[in-house]
């Protein structure tokens, strides 16, 4: 008779924690337009603003065949680094604020390929801070359906403390993306602790 109140128990336990769970949302692209929800400016960036054999283009999508669960808009990002100026990179910038992320375990937001055009499988995301020292994460697994990337802060490549987090940046390089032009669609930016 005990193993059933144990289990009965673990579960509220369970249950209670997830209601206490906090979550900030940072950028859902519902709007269509910016800032983010934290009020921080995004946009893409190329490694050279003047050449055009590698760039990366944002846009925002409303069609319900595409939009993250059918409705509302979702980012999307067209990349290329499939140059013969080499080095080839460039990607997507969000400012975060300058916030304190040292009491958040991870960030989350949703990726999904688009399957007409081509994709990577792999990218790379970076958080930056006020004094410009970067940390990274290689992402792996995007497919052609939605699917939820979480990068927990503790596996990140870091040097510095996340205390005055300025910058979340989306990297395209041709070292680590696993095609060399693509798009991408992304959507529902989330901390969570």
């Amino acid at each position: 008779m005990r193993k059933p109140t144990i289990l009965l128990l673990s579960l509220l336990i369970l249950n209670f924690s997830l209601l206490n769970a906090e979550e900030l949302k940072i950028a859902d692209f519902d709007r269509g337009e910016k800032p983010n929800l934290i009020s921080g400016d995004y946009g893409t960036w190329n490694r050279i603003e003047w050449d055009r054999s590698q760039f990366c283009n944002e846009s925002i999508t409303s069609d319900p065949r595409i939009a993250y669960n059918g409705r509302g808009c979702s980012l999307t990002l067209d990349y290329d680094v499939d140059s013969p100026n080499s080095p080839a990179y460039n990607g997507f910038w969000m400012r975060l604020e300058r916030m304190d992320l040292r009491n958040w375990e991870y960030l989350s937001f949703y990726a999904k390929g688009d399957e007409g055009i081509g994709y990577t499988e792999t990218l790379t995301v970076e958080m930056k801070n006020i004094h410009g020292k970067i940390a990274s994460f290689l992402v792996e697994g995007i497919t052609s359906k939605w699917r939820k990337i979480v990068v927990p802060f503790e596996a990140m490549n870091k040097a510095e403390d996340f205390s005055e987090v300025y910058e979340f940046s989306i990297i395209f390089d041709e070292k680590t993306v696993t095609k060399k032009t693509g798009r991408i669609f992304i959507d529902e930016f989330y901390l969570y602790r």
